[in-house]
């Protein structure tokens, strides 16, 4: 995949540590021809600020010097994004160690050395850029608990009511203001099909196709009869190519 810029965030509050990691990211794209956009945060509330979902690679601090903690931060980004590749630095290799319990790839030890920069840096890319295009970024509310990226593949169905979006997943439902109309156009016409004006399916999980209804993960979605053609339709494609 052409990734084109990698997004990356450095959350650190040593100005000097800080320096460091920003020299070994400038020095790896001139040597790499890769773009990087690289913002910095001092402080956990600023990163939090302005933070929607939009980084591929974030580079944290795990101590710092105050009630603040990388790994509580890593634990609430974890709880929005399961994406994101999350790389520790610190003084002290203990802490690292329970990177385990965010999914972290790896940590380094400060000061950052661009020996060992690099190998970091080359295996978040890998992971990156073997993943396909495929999640939603849904808004609930303000800040970072009012974001959500959503896997398409985990999507059971979208369902409008109102005007509010129902994003049904195999454990809970996500809501969000929106159209299904717009939600068409940034999903995969060849995995999701209308079988009502009110339901977007993903026909991955269609279990059967019962007169006017669609079973999905034991639940009955009416099917209406000016889609009913095309949805079967829809849905026999998706499933030759299987």
């Amino acid at each position: 995949m052409n990734h084109g810029k990698y997004k990356i965030a450095i959350i650190e509050d040593s100005p000097e540590d800080l320096g460091l990691l920003s020299d070994c990211l400038g020095k790896y794209q001139e040597e790499n021809k890769v773009a990087f956009q690289i913002d910095s945060y001092t402080n956990i509330e600023s990163f939090f600020a302005d933070y929607n979902l939009q980084f591929d690679i974030l580079f944290i601090d795990i101590d710092f010097g105050t009630k603040e903690n990388g790994m509580d931060l890593a634990r609430e980004i974890r709880k929005k994004d399961s994406d994101v590749v999350i790389i520790f630095v610190t003084n002290l290799s203990k802490f690292a160690l329970k990177g385990y319990e965010v999914d972290a790839l790896d940590y380094m030890l400060k000061p950052v050395r661009y020996s060992s920069f690099i190998s970091r840096v080359q295996k978040a890319l890998r992971i990156i850029d073997s993943r396909p295009e495929d999640n939603l970024i849904v808004t609930t509310g303000g800040g970072i608990n009012g974001m959500h990226k959503i896997a398409l593949n985990s999507i059971l169905y979208i369902e409008i009511y109102g005007h509010v979006l129902k994003f049904h997943l195999p454990n809970e439902i996500i809501e969000s203001k929106g159209t299904l109309k717009d939600i068409e156009r940034k999903v995969d016409s060849r995995s999701f099909s209308r079988c009502n004006y009110c339901y977007l399916v993903n026909l991955r999980y269609v279990d059967a196709v019962e007169k006017y209804e669609c079973l999905i993960n034991g639940e009955r979605l009416q099917i209406s009869h000016p889609r009913k053609k095309k949805f079967v339709e829809d849905l026999m494609a998706y499933l030759m190519t299987k």
